[in-house]
């Protein structure tokens, strides 16, 4: 009866390591098949998925882990560096993109700072502002934090320019509102 016990453990036993080798092959084979997926986001999530599954799993035969593991290493290493240089590549866009939302920020600010003389230059210059802005809109997002802070920056110097232009329209209406009485009183 004992040795009838310890044989049928020893098969249970067997068995379940066999179980676990299989179950850890498949989560090998699911992780290689992760290279074909293109959403880097999707792979993120699964690839994490499968290292809880991975951790979930029980034993397997001594001789076989040492291979087993090397190939799950080796696999979970290929996605985690499509996903570092999927995160450097954005990262490297996002600065692209924040030095040429800055480089637009200094040229309104040029053009806020100027000072207006004439309509024809008041012209030009609106002109110029409303090109800006319209470049901004197709420049992508420069990053968590950084974006919202270079936004303020831009809309402050859009806003002084378009200030400066309302007080030298207004000074210059209040011109033509003169002449324009003089000419009223001509008339009369």
């Amino acid at each position: 009866q004992f040795y009838y016990n310890i044989k049928i453990y020893r098969e249970l036993q067997i068995h379940d390591l066999k179980k676990n080798q299989e179950l850890k092959l498949e989560v090998i084979e699911k992780i290689k098949a992760l290279e074909s997926e293109k959403s880097v986001n999707q792979i993120d999530f699964l690839i994490h998925q499968y290292l809880d599954e991975w951790d979930q799993l029980g034993p397997t035969f001594k001789e076989e882990w040492e291979k087993i593991r090397e190939d799950f290493k080796n696999a979970v290493s290929t996605v985690f560096d499509r996903i570092k240089s999927h995160r450097k590549e954005v990262k490297e866009e996002h600065q692209q993109n924040l030095d040429a939302k800055m480089a637009l920020v200094t040229k309104v600010s040029e053009i806020a700072a100027m000072e207006l003389t004439e309509v024809k230059q008041v012209q030009m210059l609106t002109r110029d502002v409303i090109e800006i802005q319209k470049e901004w809109k197709k420049i992508g997002y420069a990053g968590r934090g950084k974006n919202d802070a270079v936004w303020v920056d831009f809309r402050k110097a859009c806003d002084e320019y378009f200030a400066s232009r309302k007080a030298f329209l207004d000074e210059n209406n209040k011109e033509f509102d003169k002449v324009k009485e003089r000419k009223r009183s001509l008339i009369e």
